[in-house]
């Protein structure tokens, strides 16, 4: 019985370093290997970079198209779009001496069309779109996260799904023309410089389950 638990452990240490830890014993770590790049490989379908998440869904990972007018797709092979990942359309916002070429690109978007299907829209994913004036977000989205639209400085008005529980921080931040904004009747919390300099906001109301608004949430 002691042996056994001897072997079991030098098996269990062979998978931690990647090694075979005694003589007979095989641990294919090539199998492991596999699960984990399948996991992160990027794909890619007409204008999109994409992955597959655990869930079997779909995360747009990239944007590499060039056109001013961009909606993104429910499925990609048959697979459900509910992500857009971080840094999915990102235009730099400041200013750079090596400006990525596609960066350049998306601060053209005008308007984006993001279907029912997506739940998240992850960390700066629409950071830097200075010309973007119109989005529509998806009825079923429950999260915006840290500077998804910062520098979106076109938009004027944000009409956010009552599905939305939390808005991360800085999330709207320098969309110095939005004016209008309305706030899903389920939001329990407003982050930290979330409508930081949002200097043209005329009006805002507030949802009566809103728990919690962090610093500086409308400097």
């Amino acid at each position: 019985m002691k042996s056994k638990k001897i072997i079991s452990g030098l098996l269990a240490l062979s998978f931690v370093f990647g090694g075979t830890a005694i003589p007979g014993a095989v641990a294919n770590n090539s199998v492991v290997a596999s699960a984990v790049t399948s996991a992160t490989e990027v794909l890619a379908y007409g204008d999109f970079e994409y992955t597959i998440l655990n869930d079997g869904t779909v995360e747009i990972a990239k944007y590499i198209g060039s056109d001013t007018e961009v909606e993104i797709p429910a499925e990609i092979d048959g697979a459900a779009v509910t992500s857009i990942g971080q840094h999915a359309f990102y235009a730099f916002y400041g200013c750079s001496s090596e400006e990525d070429e596609q960066e350049v690109k998306n601060r053209t978007i005008t308007s984006i069309v993001i279907p029912d299907s997506v739940i998240e829209i992850n960390k700066s994913a629409f950071e830097g779109c200075r010309n973007l004036e119109s989005i529509t977000l998806p009825k079923n989205l429950k999260y915006i996260g840290m500077y998804a639209f910062l520098g979106c400085e076109e938009i004027k008005s944000f009409v956010i799904p009552d599905s939305v529980e939390e808005i991360d921080h800085g999330a709207f931040r320098y969309c110095s023309n939005l004016r209008n904004i309305t706030l899903p009747k389920n939001l329990k919390k407003i982050d930290g410089y979330v409508f930081w300099n949002c200097e043209s906001l005329e009006g805002i109301t507030l949802s009566e389950g809103l728990k919690e608004i962090k610093v500086e949430a409308f400097f």
